[in-house]
């Protein structure tokens, strides 16, 4: 996916009841994500965060970083009560 600078990404949960819990996370690299319910930084390849978001929950969800051109990985938790727990992974690129 590309995004243009300053460009927000709009996420749309499409189930009957929003999360609870939504939490962001931006990656300075292209193809992070979560695995067995951790974070990429709790696993082995340790990367490191460089933007986080606690958004208001609801169905609709904008985030917009002002970053530079390269290639990024937004990863989403969203969280329904504490039976109930999903990541995505979205990678993207900024042009220069």
């Amino acid at each position: 996916m590309i995004v243009g600078r300053g460009a927000p990404i709009d996420l749309r949960f499409t189930v009957d009841h929003p999360p609870d819990e939504i939490e962001l996370r931006l990656y300075p690299s292209a193809g992070a994500a979560a695995s067995f319910m951790r974070w990429p930084e709790e696993l082995p390849t340790g990367l490191a965060f460089i933007d986080q978001s606690r958004p208001e929950s609801g169905i609709d969800v904008r985030y917009a970083a002002d970053i530079p051109p390269g290639a990024y990985s937004l990863v989403v938790r969203a969280s329904w009560g504490e039976d109930v727990s999903v990541f995505y992974a979205i990678s993207f690129l900024v042009p220069g």
